[in-house]
Formats: C-alpha cells, sequence, structure tokens
C-alpha cells in the first residue's frame, strides 16, 4: 500500500469509528431535549467558562514562551499565543496532536531554522502538560468518593503517572534502559518486538536524552513553569464546571476535575475526527451515575466543542490574515516586473 492510499484508508477508518460513536450516542439521546437544553443557557455561566479558557490559554503561551526562550528561541508571548490559535485551527480536521504539533513546530522553527530546539521544547512542553493533566485528575478522582469504575480509572490514571515520571527518568538519567537491560524477561520482550519498532523507540528515547542533556530543559521544570501548567489547568477545570453549570448540570464540581481528565486523555487518541464521538460517549457514561441525563451530557459536550470551535475560528481569520498578507508582495512584485518589462 503507497503512502498515500494508507494516509486516506486511515483517514476513512477515522471517519468510520467517530461516526460509528456518533450513532451510538444518537440511539439513547432525546436530541430535541439536546437543543432545550442548549436553549436555556445561563448567558453568565457560559461567559465565565469562556473567559477562563481565554485566560488558560494564555498562561499556557506564556508557558511555552518560557520554555523557547530558554533554548535561545525569541517569541512574545502573543506570538505563542496567536500561532496556538492556529494550531487550533488545523486541528479541527487534522489528526489533533499531529497536526497541531506540525504547524506548532513549523512556525516555533522559522526565526533561524532552529528544528531541534523547537522540537526539544515542544515535547518538553507536552510532557509537562500531560504530566500535569493526569497529576491533577487523580488528585480530584482521589477527592471523589463516588467515581463509577473507580478502581480501573485511578489504576489506568496512576499507571500513565508512573509511565510518564519512568519517562523522564530514563530522558534524564538513562536509568530504565540500563535496569531493564538486567532482566532475562525484558531482553525477550526486546527480542519479540519488531525491529523498526525497536528503532523507533531507540529514536525517540535518544532524542529525548539529548533534548534534556544539550537543552537542559529539566532545569525548566522551576516553580514558574510548574505553575503555570498547573494554573492553565485548574483554569480549564473552572471552564468545564462553568460550561457544566451554564447547561443545568448540577453534579458536585469536584467530580468535573477527573471526568475531564479522562475525557481529554481519550480525545488525543488518532481514532476520530476533532473528538468527535469520544467526548460525547465519555461524558454521557461518565456523568450517568451522577444522575445527568444522556441529553444534557450530550450538550455539554457540544458546548465544549463550540469553545474548540471559536479557537479554530480565530486561528482560521489569523491564518486567512497571512495568506492575504503573503499574497499582496507577490503581486506588486509581478506588478512591478510587467511594468518594468514593457514597450
Amino acid at each position: 500500500m503507497t503512502p498515500l492510499l494508507r494516509r486516506r484508508f486511515v483517514w476513512v477508518l477515522r471517519v468510520a469509528v467517530m461516526g460509528g460513536l456518533l450513532l451510538g450516542v444518537a440511539a439513547q439521546v432525546q436530541w430535541r431535549a439536546v437543543g432545550d437544553a442548549l436553549r436555556a443557557v445561563q448567558p453568565l455561566f457560559l461567559v465565565l467558562g469562556v473567559g477562563a479558557a481565554a485566560v488558560g490559554r494564555w498562561l499556557g503561551a506564556y508557558q511555552m514562551q518560557l520554555l523557547l526562550n530558554r533554548i535561545g528561541i525569541a517569541f512574545s508571548i502573543g506570538q505563542v499565543y496567536v500561532i496556538n490559535l492556529s494550531a487550533a485551527f488545523y486541528e479541527l480536521f487534522l489528526p489533533a496532536r499531529v497536526g497541531g504539533g506540525m504547524i506548532r513546530l513549523y512556525k516555533f522553527s522559522q526565526p533561524q531554522r532552529q528544528w531541534s530546539e523547537a522540537l526539544a521544547a515542544m515535547a518538553f512542553n507536552r510532557f509537562l502538560e500531560t504530566l500535569t493533566l493526569v497529576g491533577l485528575g487523580i488528585v480530584f478522582w482521589a477527592a471523589s468518593p463516588h467515581v463509577p469504575a473507580r478502581w480501573v480509572i485511578g489504576a489506568v490514571l496512576l499507571g500513565l503517572l508512573a509511565g510518564m515520571l519512568a519517562l523522564h527518568g530514563e530522558a534524564k538519567h538513562g536509568v530504565l534502559r540500563s535496569l531493564l537491560g538486567r532482566w532475562p524477561a525484558a531482553k525477550a520482550c526486546q527480542i519479540l518486538l519488531p525491529a523498526t519498532l525497536r528503532a523507533a523507540a531507540d529514536r525517540v528515547m535518544g532524542q529525548a536524552a539529548r533534548s534534556y542533556q544539550e537543552y537542559r530543559l529539566v532545569h525548566a521544570t522551576a516553580l514558574p513553569v510548574v505553575g503555570l501548567s498547573v494554573a492553565h489547568h485548574l483554569l480549564g477545570i473552572v471552564s468545564f464546571v462553568c460550561l457544566a453549570h451554564a447547561i443545568g448540570i448540577g453534579a458536585p464540581w469536584w467530580v468535573f476535575g477527573w471526568i475531564r481528565t479522562v475525557v481529554a486523555l481519550l480525545t488525543m487518541l488518532p481514532i476520530s475526527v476533532a473528538g468527535l464521538g469520544l467526548r460525547e460517549g465519555s461524558l454521557v457514561l461518565l456523568l450517568q451515575p451522577f444522575g445527568v441525563d444522556a441529553s444534557e451530557a450530550v450538550a455539554l459536550s457540544l458546548t465544549v466543542f463550540a469553545l474548540a470551535l471559536i479557537s479554530g475560528g480565530a486561528g482560521g481569520v489569523v491564518e486567512l490574515i497571512r495568506a492575504v498578507g503573503a499574497s499582496r508582495p507577490l503581486n506588486s512584485s509581478r506588478a512591478q516586473r510587467s511594468r518594468t518589462a514593457g514597450p
């Protein structure tokens, strides 16, 4: 199969998965009730939710700017914020993390073609963001006495946290590979893995280790950066709670702390388009034990998706302005050449 056919096949598969999930959700809800819930949205909580999300995005841009500046790439917070908006636009129809990541990598590396530096800062920022997301999810999970499938969700979150901390230790000190190399069972598992997969894992770990050592990004986990990451996610939880109250969902506020983590982790999976289907289905299942009707859960999901559309739409406007601005000098130069080459 050629690369083009493979990409088309993956795209069709993702659309099929999204369609199947949406059909499953549609069979459980009354769309008239969803429309009624959306029409009854409380404007004050809606504005507060949008505002908290906007401030959280600004803090996320500040965090990224600190990391970029540390490794010698000069950007202002406003520039990073605009680049993140552009990435949010492409994430609406490209694989969310991959598509947005490629856009950010291209734009962050452009001033001096600093591809390695931009990639190192982005990878470390993504690691820190995910680590904070999972850590806060565990805190709110532990504070919620009535969690559906409590120990399953807790085991998954704790396993993710342990895996990420192990990855951090491996990239910084190379401890994990040295320990695994002493275990016969680990050696046997490595032999069973395909050679291409082993080579890819070695490249990823090698790049991560070089990034830690060369750019000393581990020292960027000082209080300012970690504090920004925590504040960013806490504002995301506040936004989530405000949007839920705007719909009229009365579940305890701390429940949304771990639900947001679970939903965010699920929508990272590249098996849908813009997280559609995954977001709706997970909210219906997770909120049902708290007395939330499926129609209200779907209304909340659509409101969260509308917030993503607002960010993506703003990024689309930014990209359109840039495209128009880039075409003007080209048209001017062509007109100048035509006048110069005239009779």
